[in-house]
């Protein structure tokens, strides 16, 4: 058979990767890890490519990048970043992982529209998780029959080779996100404050970038200075809160390795990766039970109430020195962690795809 005609016999998949390099956040380290365990993932019936504006993108994972223009609707594309990037005409698939544009609408109107628009066109839509469906459900009016729970791979396995080049000697309380509203690190904050007041040595590290937080008066949105350095200030907490920014994961693996408990206070999440760092690091883990953290963390995390910092604090000082309970929730981690495998990712968006190649 001519590889030509072979290749016409399969189902043209374009996968939008115009955010893979720039996109540290959740969604891009999903996809990127998506790519790569796909790049070897045994399957005869696609041919997957990579499109870009360009045509160029520093990582392909092997595969052929189709420029934009270069799509026609003999392709199926797949946009994973919550919606459509570039118009396209043929059939395409989006993934929402969240709709905090909508939770959080402080000048995210365009942002709203862009997924509004890109959901009612989509042909299919893969949520997240249960709790990002049923944020679907409440926000855009879509026929529940095209969407999809798939949740996304993690290979706890994939850990980059850790540096050793950390020189932290003290016991340490460890957080990772982007320092944005949603996050709660303002409430962890003062949460951490009760637990150093009650004598513990530990002190705070918050790795992550610190955006501009936006604040909506009236009916104008604007951009104020992320309040975290200067709250830190405030509870003269200066020599005890490290704010690390944006690290690589070589590092970042680091960090999770040597803390004594990983706490994630935030107010809204589709999914939460770095609930399965910490598990894949065996760490003590105490979560907000707010959004999908439930869902992802199971038995094997410690909840808080994530509006109490006297709660919050509570809860971290039982993850800290309750050694059964300790130990019980780390062995449940490994539950947790089975259920997100990347065969059962890559097999879901698989048979989502299939559909489209028997129209």
């Amino acid at each position: 058979m001519n590889p030509e005609n072979k290749v016409e016999n399969l189902l043209k998949v374009a996968i939008d990767a115009s955010g893979l390099e720039k996109d540290h956040r959740g969604m891009g380290f999903f996809l990127r890890e998506f790519l790569f365990h796909l790049s070897s993932y045994p399957q005869k019936s696609f041919k997957f490519y990579l499109t870009t504006p360009t045509s160029e993108t520093a990582e392909n994972f092997g595969f052929e990048i189709k420029k934009w223009n270069e799509l026609d609707p003999s392709f199926l594309v797949w946009f994973p970043f919550n919606h459509p990037t570039f118009p396209f005409s043929g059939n395409y698939v989006t993934t929402i992982h969240d709709l905090a544009a909508f939770a959080f609408p402080e000048g995210e109107k365009k942002l709203q529209e862009k997924i509004k628009i890109g959901a009612e066109h989509s042909k299919a839509i893969a949520a997240d998780s249960q709790f990002t469906l049923s944020e679907i459900k409440k926000f855009l009016n879509l026929q529940e029959s095209k969407i999809s729970v798939i949740y996304p791979g993690f290979n706890p396995e994939r850990k980059e080779n850790s540096l050793n080049s950390l020189k932290f000697s003290s016991p340490y309380i460890l957080t990772v996100g982007s320092a944005e509203y949603r996050k709660n690190f303002q409430t962890l904050i003062h949460a951490f404050k009760k637990l150093k007041e009650q004598g513990f040595a530990h002190k705070l590290v918050i790795i992550g970038d610190l955006p501009p937080w936006k604040k909506k008066i009236g009916p104008v949105v604007i951009e104020e200075k992320n309040p975290i350095l200067k709250l830190v200030q405030r509870l003269n907490l200066g020599s005890e809160v490290f704010l690390k920014g944006y690290v690589p994961k070589k590092v970042l693996w680091e960090w999770y390795g040597n803390a004594s408990l990983f706490v994630f206070p935030s107010l809204y999440e589709g999914f939460g990766f770095p609930v399965l760092e910490a598990y894949s690091c065996g760490i003590s883990t105490a979560l907000s039970q707010e959004a999908s953290l439930p869902e992802v963390g199971g038995e094997g995390a410690f909840y808080f109430d994530p509006s109490s910092p006297d709660k919050m604090s509570e809860i971290m000082k039982e993850a800290l020195t309750n050694k059964a309970e300790i130990l019980r929730k780390k062995m449940l981690q490994k539950n947790s962690l089975d259920k997100f495998r990347f065969n059962f990712c890559i097999e879901n968006y698989l048979n989502l795809f299939m559909n489209f190649k028997k129209q």
